[in-house]
């Protein structure tokens, strides 16, 4: 299981990093997952503004995973790279024994060339959570951070038949434990702070509003009314002369 990361990747019987080094703007690359670019952005008049690296990722899916009962699938990963919240943030980060925290989340990776969404979606669900995959639908797209990532998510919801293991092979290089929750038991641990990915989170309320058809849960019709009056309170200002 994944416990832990080093800086000393090149150390012992580590093998050599698949994140290769290619130019002073493209510094890290890895075609199997994607790329780290160095770019400059400018204004409409073409002066620049500042730099940034934006981080490409092969075109993926967020999967909703749901068995006839609508129970939800997530996967208990330990993720060595985030921040636990009580740690104080020290940058760059040298001690990297203070980093990894438990995180839930839904099924989620990258299609491969030539795989449409809704099989890459079938194949990850398959290979994480261990079912037999029934039906895909599309919800909508996602994205992590609009500052440094140009691709969005896929957002997939994935029947699945409990009553059936799947026949494709694990992932190797995933290393989780599959729980099934309720809707409601979902939000407690949202509200309970153990749901930190973004991207589940996202998925969740797209997954809220589809499973509603449209009639939204209290809390976003609560939201929705606040907006319509402040729309109309807009609306009825007098013009400015």
């Amino acid at each position: 299981m994944i416990k832990s990361i080093s800086n000393q990747w090149n150390k012992g019987d580590l093998s050599a990093p698949e994140w290769k080094y290619q130019s002073e703007d493209l510094p890290l690359a890895n075609p199997r997952i994607g790329w780290v670019q160095h770019v400059a952005v400018s204004d409409e008049l073409g002066h620049f503004r500042y730099d940034q690296p934006i981080v490409t990722c092969l075109p993926g899916t967020v999967c909703i995973a749901v068995d006839a009962q609508r129970n939800i699938a997530l996967l208990r990963h330990f993720r060595p790279i985030v921040l636990d919240l009580d740690t104080t943030p020290e940058f760059p980060i040298s001690q990297f024994d203070k980093l990894g925290v438990e995180s839930l989340e839904f099924p989620r990776g990258g299609a491969n060339p030539g795989e449409l969404i809704e099989a890459a979606a079938a194949r990850e669900v398959e290979e994480e959570v261990g079912f037999q995959v029934i039906d895909v639908k599309i919800l909508d797209r996602s994205n992590a951070d609009t500052a440094f990532f140009p691709i969005s998510a896929v957002t997939c919801v994935v029947t699945i038949n409990r009553n059936q293991r799947s026949s494709t092979d694990p992932d190797p290089h995933e290393d989780a434990e599959v729980i099934f929750v309720s809707q409601q038991e979902f939000c407690k641990l949202i509200a309970s702070g153990k749901v930190i990915c973004c991207q589940t989170k996202a998925a969740f309320l797209s997954y809220l509003i589809y499973t509603n058809r449209g009639v939204l849960p209290s809390v976003l019709r609560d939201i929705e009314l606040v907006e319509a009056e402040a729309q109309h309170h807009i609306e009825s200002m007098p013009t400015p002369p």
